[in-house]
């Protein structure tokens, strides 16, 4: 079984109303994705339903992660929300980050997400 890194993203812009929608359209044939998902750019704890094919997972709290989820070909992964309307136009980002295989694993995977937000610390430090 050959295994590659997966980093699939979609982005959505909020609406005047507030809603937004991501798509992510699956694998292609003989592949599954396997992983989990992130949003970025909506505030902390917005509320997402996540749907993939026709199953609906539940919700999703901004930045997450969700999942795991494994998609297979044909199925897309959508997440929606209503926002406050102080956001529209804003652009937000789902990003599935894990497995992309040739054949259905027996066993989900459960491997690291993408961080929500990373913290850059600096030391000067004296040097010759």
């Amino acid at each position: 079984m050959t295994s590659i890194q997966l980093y699939e993203s979609a982005t959505g812009i909020v609406q005047a109303d507030g809603s937004v929608t991501m798509v992510l359209n699956g694998p292609r044939l003989n592949r599954v994705w396997q992983g989990t998902v992130t949003v970025l750019g909506s505030p902390s704890g917005s509320q997402f339903t996540v749907n993939l094919g026709a199953q609906n997972f539940g919700v999703l709290y901004a930045p997450g992660p969700a999942g795991p989820f494994q998609m297979m070909a044909g199925q897309n992964l959508e997440l929606t929300a209503t926002l406050a309307t102080t956001l529209a136009g804003e652009q937000i980002t789902m990003i599935l980050s894990g497995v992309n295989d040739s054949v259905e694993s027996p066993t989900p995977y459960t491997g690291p997400s993408i961080p929500a937000s990373l913290t850059v610390t600096s030391s000067a430090s004296g040097g010759p």
